[in-house]
């Protein structure tokens, strides 16, 4: 019966299929939109999966710090906006200044030319002018980039704003970033243990400060754990740098006097403007005739000319040798470059074009002119015809028709008297140090700051410490260490509550414990009335 039961069972026929079954899942309604951070968490989780396939091969130190740090990160609002802002106050401009200032010139590195010795020039200067090199520590505040002429008004309001709102607006901004920085490594801090009350009142509520300075300078002689020192002596020099920060950004900027070049004529101390001189070429002498480097208008083009007129007799003409062979210049050319017994037995200059038989012609494209080879190129000078290779000639600076090299023209900057007006600008040395150090300064304060989000409960937590936080915090960590209530700290004397609080050499400090952050502590703490008077007893007995 069993069996033929069973099989009775299994060969039922199945239902018919429902009508209805389609409706039981509600076709017209919408998919719900998958929110943008969840596809991001799925990208993200993705990346780091595959991840573990690549630090399988890499050293121990990837393999058991760097990846699993990796895979516990979480992309969050928070983390973006702190690379952000890592990069654009630090990353970003240390690039830039490092590719401007060398770093894209072959056979330089970065910030090379940051650090050269500086020179001093003027606008319309040519050459380097006298006494303007300047190297070492005073180069630091040489304003070497300029810009502008401007009135004084104008500058100062420059160099004003400047101060104002470039040097105490990112002094604002770095002691924003110190505080969060600060806080959240304090917290850090006091997880593994208690950190002295006088250095979380400073650094919780003033932040960045004079007070908060001394207290992490004493700290540094109480702590034990060389991680904590490691710590505090950090947040000692950025508590410096940050307070230092408005007076570098107001060093490395400043307005100077609008300078024009002056030349020493003959070195007479007779000093002339030196757009008073003009590029040009003089002559020593012409001929037989001692000319005493006199200047000449239009020598510049008829030496151009000349240059355009040999070059092209080379070209198209036959020159002769001493012993009557006449060749194409072209080929005189380069048998003298190449043979040995040309170079020995004639100079450069030995073939000649002017010989007597010589009848060749050539077509001159710059005058449009048929020339003949065998001419020479002269010139009227004073109503007599000079040949140009007879001339004597330099090109250098003329001034009042006297010709001068420019290896003895003596520059000085100096300010224009007839038209003051002033430049502001930077000295790129000090601006090269303030990069470097907000760089460094930087990449420390990301990494102290990343190293109590991945390892602080708290701050994993969510807890984030503000001025109300810390002032609550305070107050309990003084009730803890007096015994008083809040109306007895605050009519308590002031001296006597910072010798209890602070410490003396004979009495210890107060000290914030992590018993503060977790609830229920503090009622646990204070549950017995007595054992509450009894710490007040004990702490005024002491400070009599």
């Amino acid at each position: 019966m069993t069996a033929t039961k069973d099989y009775d069972l299994v060969h039922e026929p199945l239902p018919a299929y429902s009508s209805t079954w389609g409706s039981d899942t509600d076709l017209e309604s919408e998919p719900k939109k998958a929110q943008p951070r969840v596809g991001w968490v799925l990208v993200w989780d993705s990346v780091k999966s595959r991840s573990v396939l690549v630090a399988q091969n890499t050293v121990p130190f990837l393999q058991k710090t760097v990846w699993p740090a990796i895979r516990r990160f979480r992309f969050t609002k928070k983390q973006v906006y702190a690379f952000l802002l890592l990069a654009l106050l630090a990353l970003l401009p240390f690039i830039l200044v490092a590719l401007a200032s060398g770093g894209l010139s072959y056979g330089s590195g970065p910030f090379t030319s940051l650090f050269d010795a500086k020179t001093i020039t003027c606008g319309d200067a040519f050459g380097t002018p006298q006494n303007s090199t300047v190297g070492g520590v005073e180069a630091l505040f040489v304003l070497d980039f300029t810009f502008g002429k401007l009135p004084f008004s104008q500058v100062k309001i420059i160099d004003v704003v400047w101060d104002v709102v470039m040097g105490r607006g990112a002094q604002l901004l770095a002691w924003w970033v110190s505080y969060i920085v600060f806080c959240d490594a304090l917290l850090r801090v006091i997880e593994r243990h208690p950190a002295t009350y006088e250095t979380f009142t400073h650094i919780t509520i003033q932040g960045a400060g004079f007070s908060s300075l001394l207290a992490l300078f004493k700290d540094l002689f109480r702590t034990k754990s060389k991680r904590t020192w490691t710590l505090f002596f950090f947040m000692f020099l950025s508590t410096i740098y940050v307070l230092s920060l408005q007076t570098i950004l107001s060093a490395m900027t400043g307005y100077v006097n609008t300078t024009i070049a002056w030349v020493d004529v003959d070195q007479s101390n007779q000093i002339v403007p030196a757009s008073s001189f003009t590029y040009g070429s003089f002559f020593y002498s012409l001929g037989n005739m001692t000319m005493n480097k006199t200047c000449v208008d239009g020598l510049d083009g008829l030496i151009t000319d000349s240059y355009q007129f040999d070059s092209d007799r080379r070209d198209y003409c036959d020159c002769k040798l001493p012993n009557g062979t006449v060749m194409p210049y072209q080929q005189w050319s380069s048998r003298y470059s190449y043979n040995d017994a040309y170079r020995s037995n004639y100079t450069y200059t030995s073939c000649v074009f002017n010989f007597t038989e010589n009848t060749q012609t050539y077509y001159n494209s710059v005058t449009n002119k048929t020339e003949q080879c065998k001419r020479d190129y002269t010139f009227n000078y004073h109503g007599k015809d000079y040949n140009i290779w007879q001339a004597n000639y330099s090109s250098g600076y003329c001034y009042d028709d006297h010709g001068y090299e420019y290896s003895t023209l003596k520059l000085r900057c100096l300010p224009d008297t007839a038209n003051q007006t002033y430049q502001w600008g930077f000295s790129t040395m000090l601006s090269g140090i303030f990069i470097i150090l907000q760089f460094s300064w930087s990449i420390v304060m990301y990494i102290v700051w990343q190293d109590a989000q991945f390892n602080s409960k708290l701050v994993k937590s969510g807890y984030r410490m503000n001025l109300l936080r810390a002032a609550f915090a305070a107050s309990v960590a003084a009730k803890w260490k007096t015994g008083m209530g809040g109306c007895e700290l605050v009519r308590t004397d002031k001296k006597s509550l910072e010798r209890s609080l602070y410490g003396t050499k004979k009495k210890k400090y107060a000290e914030v414990e992590y018993d503060v952050f977790v609830s229920g502590k503090e009622a646990r703490l204070d549950s017995s009335d007595e054992e509450g008077e009894l710490r007040r007893r004990n702490s005024r007995n002491q400070d009599d």
